[in-house]
């Protein structure tokens, strides 16, 4: 399956142009939350978890369809539909029944497919045994990389990243990050930086995303609600572009036996 960064413009075109009315920033599952049960099953995206603790996805996690992503994400973040139509395409290929139209947050957990990889912010790498579970080492490393800045600069985002996913490749001797998975990589702290800052400017609020991550739970108390202005595969893809332009000269970016 490719799904490389060329593939994310690519996909815009095939992309839903559904309209979801957005009558106010902030919804009740906004003030509603709360952790998921023995029976509830969650992934390894934080935002997927968030979406579900809040109840703007089933809190079971499970059958989890194409219009309950959109609408949920349309709500819950203010993302468009195409960018939630070309992730939940890829999420629903992590269902072992073909064609499938659901999938359940757990089934997220394939390691290095469909959205799963190596190098992640917040959790360890599936070599190490658990690649579900929040890892407050993993972020507190790398957290350690934006210390002294409260906001999150595109430039800032794409140095830390580029070189937390290296330092992890250091210690991981099966590290393996290709062209598609960095695709997702950046497409990740793009969507990150655009949610909880701007989506053409980046510019997110660290104690936001610090909050989010640890409690996967959206930071209203803290302040933050969505944006007014849409994040969506067009300003995703821009800010792509951008993040790649900032990388760190001399840091790898590909890890692992590539294609020739």
């Amino acid at each position: 399956m490719k799904h490389s960064i060329s593939t994310i413009v690519a996909a815009f075109a095939f992309a839903t142009s559904t309209s979801y009315a957005m009558p106010g920033l902030l919804y009740p599952e906004h003030h509603t939350w709360s952790p998921p049960t023995d029976s509830d099953v969650r992934s390894p995206c934080p935002c997927l978890n968030s979406l579900s603790n809040h109840g703007f996805l089933p809190h079971s996690g499970r059958n989890l369809t194409m219009d309950k992503l959109i609408k949920a994400f349309k709500e819950g973040v203010n993302l468009g539909p195409d960018a939630t139509t070309f992730a939940g395409g890829l999420a629903m290929k992590s269902n072992p029944i073909p064609n499938a139209t659901w999938f359940d947050l757990d089934m997220l957990d394939q390691h290095n497919f469909p959205i799963e990889h190596d190098g992640s912010l917040s959790r360890a790498d599936a070599y190490f045994g658990n690649n579900h579970d929040f890892s407050p080492e993993v972020w507190g490393a790398y957290m350690a990389r934006l210390e002294g800045h409260e906001i999150i600069s595109i430039e800032l985002a794409s140095k830390a990243r580029a070189e937390h996913v290296y330092a992890q490749s250091l210690i991981n001797p099966e590290f393996f990050l290709n062209e598609d998975l960095l695709g997702d990589s950046l497409l990740e702290t793009a969507l990150l930086i655009s949610i909880f800052g701007d989506p053409a400017l980046g510019n997110a609020k660290k104690s936001w995303i610090e909050s989010f991550f640890r409690n996967e739970r959206f930071p209203v108390s803290e302040g933050w609600e969505p944006r007014a202005d849409e994040a969506n595969l067009t300003t995703a893809t821009a800010m792509i572009g951008k993040l790649q332009a900032s990388l760190p000269e001399g840091v790898p970016i590909l890890f692992g036996n590539q294609p020739e």
